[in-house]
């Protein structure tokens, strides 16, 4: 009985302590719920399902036409090629060739020149251009070649004139000192080694007897 009594006095005190907790010291609310209007909903009319109606048609056969055009398309191919390439060249005009008649001319006759007559010209020898003569009477430091030595002036003159015929041109070196003789000379030069080069050249002509001298 003690036992029983303990636990009523627990379960009170539970309890109680359970309602402070839920009312967490506040004082005690009433609360009522919010009203609400009732909804007047319309009836909604049922939809009919739609019902697609198929038509039934017998099944057409495979069409022809495209064969068709096929052949009048070849048709009227065939009957151009036949017009434009059998009927038109039938019809068309032969046009006969032109024949040109060329007539020859007559070939002129080749004119044929007679040469020119030659005339022979007589050989005549060249002449020798004339030469001059010089006469020095005083020395000159120049080199000649001697060809002549005369004692009188007068076959020195001749001889010069001679020689000047024949295209030399001479230089009478009259005496000068001690010396008596007139001397021709037919070439001059500055040095004696380029005379004696052409000396001979010289004596070809004028002999052995000459010389080349200072004056």
């Amino acid at each position: 009985m003690i036992d029983q009594e303990k636990l009523d006095n627990q379960e009170e005190t539970i309890t109680f302590s359970t309602q402070q907790d839920d009312e967490y010291g506040l004082p005690e609310a009433e609360f009522s719920p919010i009203g609400t209007e009732p909804v007047h909903a319309e009836p909604e009319e049922p939809v009919q399902p739609i019902r697609s109606k198929v038509s039934e048609q017998p099944k057409q056969s495979r069409s022809t036409w495209p064969v068709w055009v096929g052949v009048f398309v070849l048709l009227g191919l065939a009957g151009f090629f036949l017009y434009f390439f059998v009927y038109d060249q039938q019809e068309a005009p032969v046009t006969p060739p032109v024949v040109q008649t060329v007539t020859p001319q007559p070939e002129p006759e080749p004119i044929i020149e007679e040469p020119a007559p030659v005339v022979e010209e007589e050989w005549t020898p060249a002449q020798p251009a004339v030469g001059q003569i010089t006469t020095i009477s005083g020395r000159t430091g120049r080199y000649y070649v001697i060809v002549g030595s005369f004692i009188d002036s007068d076959m020195a003159a001749d001889y010069a004139v001679k020689l000047s015929k024949q295209g030399h041109n001479v230089t009478i070196i009259e005496p000068v000192g001690d010396r008596k003789f007139y001397r021709l000379g037919v070439k001059e030069g500055d040095t004696f080694s380029q005379l004696s080069e052409e000396l001979d050249t010289y004596k070809s002509t004028f002999g052995q007897d000459i010389w080349v001298v200072r004056y």
